[in-house]
Formats: C-alpha cells, sequence, structure tokens
C-alpha cells in the first residue's frame, strides 16, 4: 500500500479559500478534488496528475465534471504547475513507506519481549524549504505578469474607496508594492481581502488599540487576513482586554 502526506493544518490552508473563490464551489469539494490529486500522484510517485479524469473524480465524489474542471483549474498555480502537483519530490517519501517500515520494526521488537534495545527511528527525509519557497515565488510571479496595469489600478481604487469609507490611510504606491498587490489580484484574494477587512474591527482599530490596517501591511500580509487571524469581534465595546492582547501579539508576529 502506498501512502501519501498531509500537511497538519491542510484543512485550514488559505488557498482553498482562493480556489473556492475561483471556482465559485464550496471548500469542501476544493479539499476532495485535491486529496484525489494527492492520491494520483501517490500512485504515480512523482506527484504526476496527467492522467486524472475529471469525469472519473466526478463520478467518485459525486459532483458535475463541470465542477470539477472549474476547481482544477481554480488549483493551477496554488497546488499544482503543468500536470504535477508542486512540491511533490520535498514534500514526499522516496520510495519506502518509512511509516510502516518503523510499525513493523516496533511490532517485531515487541513480540519478541522486553529488554529489547529500543529503535532508533528512521531518518526522515530533509525538505529543500528553499527550493520550494524559489518555486512557490515563480509561480507567484507568473500569475502576477499576467495581471494588466488597469487591474492594478482598480485594485487601488478599490482599497483607497474602502479607505475613504472606513477611516484608513489612502494608498501609498510602490514598485514592491505594485508587484505584491498584482499577485493578491492574481490568486483571486484581494476582493475578498478587502471585504474582510471591512468587517474585522480590529484591523479598522476599532478595538480599543491605536493600529489601524494600511495599504502596504494589507498587500503583504492578504491571506492571513483571508484564514480568519484577525477575527472580527461582534463590536469593540465586546473585545475584552486578553483579546486585544491576543490580536497585538499576532500582529507583531506577522510584521
Amino acid at each position: 500500500m502506498k501512502w501519501v502526506r498531509l500537511w497538519s493544518d491542510m484543512p485550514a490552508d488559505a488557498k482553498w479559500r482562493v480556489a473556492a473563490k475561483r471556482s465559485k464551489r464550496p471548500i469542501s469539494e476544493v479539499i476532495a478534488v485535491f486529496t484525489m490529486m494527492m492520491i494520483e500522484g501517490g500512485k504515480n510517485g512523482d506527484g504526476c496528475i496527467k492522467g486524472l479524469r475529471n469525469d472519473v473524480i466526478a463520478e467518485t465524489l459525486e459532483i458535475p465534471v463541470t465542477a470539477v474542471t472549474a476547481l482544477r483549474n481554480a488549483l493551477r498555480g496554488l497546488v499544482t504547475a503543468n500536470g504535477f502537483l508542486t512540491g511533490w519530490d520535498e514534500r514526499q517519501p522516496n520510495g519506502i513507506d518509512r511509516t510502516n517500515a518503523e510499525r513493523q520494526r516496533r511490532f517485531r521488537a515487541k513480540k519478541h519481549g522486553d529488554g529489547v534495545t529500543p529503535l532508533r527511528p528512521l531518518r526522515q527525509p530533509l525538505r529543500n524549504t528553499r527550493s520550494d519557497q524559489i518555486r512557490s515565488d515563480q509561480i507567484r510571479e507568473e500569475d502576477s505578469s499576467r495581471v494588466s496595469e488597469d487591474q492594478v489600478e482598480k485594485g487601488i481604487a478599490a482599497y483607497n474607496d474602502l479607505a475613504h469609507k472606513v477611516g484608513l490611510s489612502t494608498a501609498k504606491i510602490t514598485k514592491e508594492r505594485r508587484r505584491l498587490l498584482a499577485e493578491a489580484i492574481a490568486s483571486g484574494q484581494w476582493e475578498a481581502c478587502l471585504k474582510a477587512v471591512e468587517e474585522t474591527p480590529f484591523l479598522l482599530g476599532n478595538t480599543g488599540g491605536k493600529w489601524k490596517a494600511t495599504f502596504p501591511w494589507l498587500v503583504e500580509n492578504c491571506a492571513k487576513v483571508l484564514s480568519g487571524e484577525y477575527r472580527p469581534f461582534t463590536s469593540g465595546a465586546d473585545a475584552t482586554e486578553t483579546e486585544i492582547r491576543d490580536q497585538l501579539n499576532k500582529l507583531r508576529a506577522a510584521k
């Protein structure tokens, strides 16, 4: 039996929100289709999903083929590229099922009775975080290069409209901030991020603190805003001192 690995916070990954928004399908379907892709990549051993048919996914998950097509298109650039799952070699064990091998070793040791010298755990494969980051950066740059200047200007205007409405500072533009905004627009996050800001009192300075979200902070922390890291309180008066302190600690960690 072949196994594949999932990261511990996979169900809460902000990428699924982006894919759900792109495809206009529920997050549960996004995760289900991604899981099917992981299984296919594991069967092939190299993360290849070129042979995974949309009609097979649709039949297995009992959803329309058109929904599967939309979901796979939405996941392109987030977790797939050129028919492969990105970062496969860094995240998956190579060849032997190490978890099963270790389990068998421990079973044999236990079967032979107590007093057996504890076995050292098998060395886990090293994750090449640098190459993984480089690949992620390349994908983001490819996506952002498809965003026009007009789209970027509209993104800036949308922020400024929100800023005037809720009392934030207007956008101060630099070349780097334009690039980050283009990435957020390409990933489908920017519009949802602005909506989340409007619904999050902490980011508006309405929870007892002086700090407010700014344009440069938002383009750098868009995914964190969408993940619910700065979740809204029902009103500023309802925020306890502990809750405000927790939010401030999260903000410092994000900087």
